[in-house]
């Protein structure tokens, strides 16, 4: 039997669990679930594309679209069917335009107007309907170009409407010999085309550096009525289009680096009037007898071609009627006399009419 005061082993305490401490080991986190840097937005350089494309012609454009005003104004659909074959995908991009275009417009703009301007400025499959026009307007011929008609009357109606600009534009592009020669000669006649414009030459400068070069030719246009669009263009920049037919002159032109970089400035040249030669109706003579001892004349006051103080004589034969029919002072024979009523000499017109 054993005894209950014996000795017994000390057990040391059992420690707690923490119900709350998770058994499940740390793992890393996979690599999809890391927080990246969202990519910065791909910037849009479609409205820098277009102020490349100098609006410059030697000739006035406008006289390849005479009549295009006579044209019905419609729908964007209705202007553009004409040159639907041209253009793939047209009518989509049509509807597209009508529906993204800004409107209502706080300057009155119907929504067929509006998206004439934003179907301009559109860009697809790295083409614009700009450059279908321009292409017409380059090749000079009016049967290209006419089928173009009743969008341009759309699109001039639309822009007539917007706020004119009051200072310089601006557009720029690499360096160009031969527009280089037409700026910097003052004999070339320079007109402008229809383009699209930068408000100043920021943008364009760093653009061309980027991606051009170093040498570059900087075109500022001033007093030449550009249209803000800003708002209005399938861009987010700043934009005026300029109409075309304006004749302009250089002001200034200065190479302004060691790169030989351009900026000239152009501006609307004011032609004087042309000078209208009035035909002035002869002034009215009178008669005065040329006889020294007559005295004889007409006063004056009568109406044109009823001078008095003379009788009017007309006779027709020149050979064989001797001196009865040559003037009294200059003795040169003549078919019509004017016989004075005082003294009856007769005298030719040259020397009794003063």
């Amino acid at each position: 039997m054993g005894c209950c005061c014996g000795k017994s082993k000390a057990v040391s305490p059992t420690a707690k669990s923490n119900p709350y401490k998770s058994i499940t080991p740390q793992t890393a986190r996979p690599d999809s679930a890391r927080l990246t840097a969202a990519p910065a937005p791909e910037q849009d350089y479609s409205a820098l594309q277009r102020f490349t494309k100098i609006g410059l012609s030697p000739t006035n454009p406008l006289q390849l679209i005479q009549g295009y005003q006579k044209e019905p104004l419609g729908t964007l659909e209705e202007a553009l069917q004409p040159v639907d074959s041209k253009i793939d995908h047209l009518s989509h991009y049509v509807q597209e335009a009508k529906t993204k275009c800004h409107f209502p417009s706080e300057h009155g703009l119907t929504r067929d107007e509006s998206a004439a301007i934003y179907i301009y400025t559109m860009k697809w499959n790295n083409r614009y309907v700009n450059d279908q026009l321009h292409k017409a307007w380059a090749s000079g011929d009016q049967s290209q170009i006419r089928s173009w008609f009743r969008y341009l009357k759309l699109l001039k109606t639309a822009l007539d409407k917007l706020p004119t600009t009051t200072t310089g534009i601006w557009q720029g592009t690499n360096y160009d010999e031969r527009l280089n020669e037409k700026l910097s000669s003052s004999a070339a006649p320079i007109f402008t085309q229809l383009a699209s414009c930068a408000p100043n030459d920021d943008e364009i400068r760093s653009y061309l550096q980027k991606y051009g070069g170093q040498k570059t030719m900087l075109v500022s246009y001033e007093a030449v009525n550009g249209k803000n669009v800003t708002g209005y263009t399938a861009s987010k920049s700043q934009e005026i289009i300029m109409w075309p037919g304006m004749k302009l002159g250089v002001s200034k032109y200065a190479v302004v680096d060691a790169n030989g970089s351009v900026v000239a400035h152009l501006v609307k040249k004011i032609e004087p009037p042309k000078q209208v030669k009035i035909k002035r109706p002869p002034s009215e003579k009178h008669f005065v007898c040329p006889n020294p001892n007559c005295g004889n004349r007409c006063r004056g006051n009568h109406k044109p071609q009823h001078c008095y103080g003379f009788s009017y004589l007309v006779h027709h034969c020149h050979h064989h009627c001797g001196p009865v029919n040559s003037c009294a002072r200059c003795y040169n024979d003549c078919c019509d006399l004017r016989q004075c009523h005082k003294c009856e000499n007769r005298f030719c017109d040259k020397c009794c009419l003063k």
